[in-house]
């Protein structure tokens, strides 16, 4: 689901798992790093949730559908 509902939490859904990932980036970073760190706090305190790579790159997706990431030369800048 990209938005939480009544039985969805936030960390559940894409829209969550985007805002984690925005908080992750640095201005600019590759997405094999970004993966890397995100992995460290997949299915923690700060992301209770597991999540695949597969929703990983969905909430990318949903980030440069929003204007708030941009792909340039292999890496991800913060907009």
């Amino acid at each position: 689901m990209i938005l939480p509902s009544k039985h969805l939490k936030k960390c559940e859904s894409l829209i969550g798992l985007a805002s984690i990932i925005l908080e992750q980036m640095n201005k600019t970073i590759s997405l094999e790093d970004l993966w890397t760190k995100f992995e460290k706090i997949n299915n923690t305190d700060k992301c209770p949730t597991y999540h695949s790579f597969d929703n990983f790159i969905l909430s990318i997706d949903l980030l440069f559908v929003l204007n708030k990431v941009q792909l340039t030369e292999n890496k991800l800048i913060k907009l």
